[in-house]
């Protein structure tokens, strides 16, 4: 197999993980909707009136974790010095797919806070937060390409 068939294939692996990934998405916000629709009024299993602790620590935390995404891609993607092109692919494909996992923590956490306080705006201001994320960071061939061929001139993709 040549590295533009193995490229191809690992690539459709990961788009298929990383789309599963993003449609998990919105099966949060159709449990949030059914326990809505179940539970009304529903108001928390958390019975306090002021959540703000927890709520900004829940926003800290969905901060963070863009920044880790940031940092881990970037740190996930350095090459040795006698790494090939195959190590590459396989690199790309481990970093894009934690990193479709990370973006889904910002959604876990506001469904928590949901499940805790009964806010659904909080659940759909961090699930738009992972929508983006897993747009900004959903892989795309010709990136793919770009970076292999970049690091390997010789790679004939």
């Amino acid at each position: 197999m040549d590295l533009s068939d193995e490229l191809r294939k690992t690539f459709r692996q990961t788009v298929i993980v990383s789309g599963a990934m993003a449609a998990s998405l919105l099966v949060y916000a159709v449990v949030l909707e059914v326990i809505r629709a179940t539970i009304k009024p529903f108001r928390g299993f958390w019975p306090v009136s002021n959540s703000q602790t927890i709520r900004y620590s829940f926003y800290g935390v969905a901060v963070a974790v863009i920044i880790l995404i940031r940092l881990l891609s970037r740190a996930m993607l350095r090459s040795g010095p006698r790494e090939g092109p195959s190590t590459l692919v396989n690199k790309l494909a481990r970093a894009t797919i934690l990193t479709a996992a990370l973006s889904e923590i910002p959604v876990v956490l506001g469904f928590v806070l949901f499940i805790l306080t009964g806010s659904s705006r909080d659940f759909y201001y961090l699930f738009l937060v992972s929508l983006i994320l897993e747009f900004m960071y959903f892989p795309r061939l010709r990136a793919w390409q770009d970076l292999v061929s970049s690091r390997f001139p010789s790679s004939h993709l």
